[in-house]
């Protein structure tokens, strides 16, 4: 039987009570104090049990790890990346359970999709959110921060959803370098663009303001002659895009701010125009790789999402821990080729 020092009885004392030790360990209160004050016989198997029990309600316990929730409707391509960033990010980051849920932009309700943020916030310390300017979702922003919930948004802002902070390129600046650049790659007079996008992402619409001021200002040869929207789904860009095609010929270019670039890099094929046609669109993925190393897209305006992601948790956490922080970080504009989308 060990015998205990005054020091240590005294620590003891001012730690659990007999009634938890006793209850971890399975004994009763009147075993726990002969153990702890060397007052009796008491088993082997009966010390060791108590003495066990001690230890663990004794050891520091490890700070509970925040629960941060990512919630992104998208295009699919899109989404996978998120998925992947945020994963790689979870590995560096292991102080924090991150979870990601994400939803086809072809086939999510809306409805259901602010219902789903309203859900999970109840589970989580915080949320960052990929998200379309809908008024149901923007609605279940402000109830989440209502709650003192911080909400980041991430990739394309939600200004009106009293969202805490955004971060995401300078997306007006990358329309507008997307205009630079079809305006040094296309030289003939009354060029057409054909513009794809995808309604009611503050992004796209960013992207679609700097494009057409560049090309008003700078580029009066070129002209943006039809838009589609292919609502981020590369089978609908793959029919809208070949159908235009056949219809109305070939354009000079298309500039692309959605989702569904391979449906555009496979219409342009089987139409047979890829070397033809000035493509130019967004988001760096394993799509767009394959588009920019078979020479079917020309550029790629990308953006580094892992650091866009570290960049999102270190503003949730300020928010959570009531500090200063910037309410807004624009990562810079990539823009890539064949060359550098490794």
């Amino acid at each position: 039987m060990t015998n205990l020092t005054g020091a240590a009885q005294r620590k003891i004392r001012r730690g659990p009570s007999l009634a938890e030790i006793a209850h971890l360990a399975g004994v009763g209160t009147a075993t726990v104090d002969r153990v702890l004050n060397a007052r009796g016989q008491v088993s082997a198997d009966m010390q060791a049990r108590v003495v066990e029990a001690l230890a663990k309600l004794q050891s520091p316990r490890p700070p509970q790890r925040r629960r941060i929730a990512f919630l992104c409707e998208s295009g699919d391509s899109f989404n996978r990346a998120l998925t992947d960033a945020v994963t790689a990010v979870g590995w560096r980051r292991q102080d924090l359970d991150l979870i990601i849920r994400t939803f086809s932009s072809i086939e999510v309700q809306l409805v259901q999709f602010a219902q789903e943020i309203e859900r999970v916030a109840a589970e989580v310390e915080g949320i960052v959110l990929v998200a379309r300017e809908d008024v149901h979702v923007m609605r279940a922003a402000r109830a989440v921060r209502r709650r003192g919930k911080p909400v980041i948004c991430l990739g394309t802002d939600l200004p009106a959803s009293c969202r805490n902070g955004y971060v995401g390129s300078d997306e007006r600046a990358a329309g507008a370098a997307a205009a630079e650049l079809f305006g040094n790659l296309i030289r003939r007079d009354n060029a057409r663009i054909l513009f794809i996008h995808c309604d009611t992402y503050h992004a796209a619409k960013d992207r679609e303001d700097g494009f057409r001021a560049v090309l008003d200002q700078d580029f009066s040869h070129l002209r943006v002659s039809h838009r589609l929207d292919v609502h981020n789904d590369a089978q609908i860009a793959y029919a809208e895009v070949l159908a235009h095609i056949l219809t109305t010929g070939a354009p000079d270019g298309i500039y692309s701010v959605a989702g569904g670039n391979s449906g555009i890099g496979r219409a342009l094929e089987e139409a047979g125009v890829a070397r033809d046609v000035v493509f130019i669109g967004h988001e760096l993925n394993a799509n767009s790789r394959v588009l920019l190393r078979s020479g079917a897209m020309d550029y790629l305006i990308g953006r580094d999402q892992e650091r866009e992601v570290m960049l999102s948790l270190t503003m949730l956490e300020a928010a959570m821990d009531g500090r200063p922080h910037h309410d807004r970080d624009t990562p810079q504009v990539r823009i890539i080729s064949r060359h550098t989308c490794a």
